[in-house]
């Protein structure tokens, strides 16, 4: 079996849970084919019926700067219906450019985003009860290995090998995987309170009352991490994130967040930091103009690294400087 056959196979057999009679929607760029025909292949094979929706290069800005105003405004009605009836949903990211909305007018893509946001509403709907099973993952591309400095055979063999694709069997791996994070989750569910302290952070925030969950690969591949919501307006302290983040085809560099009382209530960035802004601003805020914050830790092989997941954006990843994990039951 070669690499592309492995990873089909865990995408189908472990991340989806693929049944006979369920409809699968595989979106993705026309840079991922391969995957998307070894996917194909396996899930036809399970007894699934498959749908794709590849974009050719380019697309996403085509729409965006060409269409006309009406279109912007229009949502896609095949999303929609996926959302709504389909059991699995597979998402490969595999840009051509990362940078190819590096430029786009912010407040027309914030209209595209609008148009579709009853399709997203009810996407985090039944990805949180699971009755639609859906897996992020990567196909390796020219351009992400470019922005991570690598070489496009080096970068494929680091996503591969954060799969776990190069193991005997990836699927035993992440059984694995998901058993250690489970001791982690069961002892976090007895604790109240928690504090991370260290060079670049100094966060407190309570968990009473609130579930962490055990991110083992099936909702994103590769994962690696346990999280939950903290009690919202429990938040309070500092974190910079030294650790440049790609947002909408922006640079994003030297973020630090001030939280109190759950908001947060200063931000800076030493790049791109009026575009940071704007994309508050699109997502929506509360009346005071402060966005929540929302931490998640991350366990992966290669180092501890904690999240700050924001209403505005993706996640901006901060290296552990050996902080101080401290939990209160």
């Amino acid at each position: 079996m070669d690499m592309l056959e492995k990873y089909a196979h865990l995408l189908v057999e472990y991340c989806l849970e693929i049944k006979e009679g369920d409809r699968l929607l595989i979106r993705t760029t026309t840079a991922a084919e391969p995957l998307v025909r070894e996917v194909y292949r396996h899930a036809s094979r399970a007894g699934a019926m498959v749908f794709t929706d590849l974009a050719v290069e380019g697309q996403g800005r085509m729409l965006v700067d060409e269409a006309p105003e009406s279109l912007l405004d229009r949502e896609d009605p095949f999303f929609l219906q996926a959302m709504q009836e389909f059991e699995c949903y597979l998402a490969i990211l595999a840009p051509y450019n990362l940078k190819e909305m590096n430029g786009v007018d912010p407040q027309r893509m914030a209209r595209r985003a609008k148009a579709n946001q009853q399709a997203q509403e009810i996407y985090f709907q039944r990805i949180a009860d699971r009755s639609l099973r859906r897996c992020l993952c990567q196909f390796p591309t020219i351009s992400q290995a470019h922005e991570s400095g690598m070489s496009t055979e080096a970068y494929s063999r680091f996503v591969y090998e954060a799969c776990r694709l190069y193991d005997t069997d990836p699927v035993a791996s992440w059984l694995e995987v998901r058993a250690m994070q489970q001791r982690i989750v069961d002892v976090l569910n007895t604790c109240s309170d928690i504090h991370y302290q260290g060079k670049n952070v100094d966060l407190r925030f309570s968990t009473a009352g609130r579930t962490w969950i055990n991110s083992d690969g099936r909702s994103n591949m590769p994962s690696g991490e346990v999280f939950t919501s903290p009690v919202e307006d429990s938040v309070q302290g500092m974190i910079r994130f030294s650790y440049p983040g790609l947002y909408q085809g922006r640079d994003v560099e030297g973020v630090t967040l001030w939280v109190k009382d759950g908001w947060i209530e200063r931000w800076e960035a030493t790049k791109g930091q009026d575009f940071w802004i704007i994309s508050f601003l699109r997502k929506g805020l509360d009346d005071s103009g402060k966005p929540r914050s929302v931490p998640m830790t991350g366990l992966n092989r290669c180092r501890e690294i904690f999240f700050l997941m924001k209403r505005s954006a993706a996640p901006c990843i901060w290296p552990s400087a050996n902080p101080t994990f401290n939990v209160v039951g």
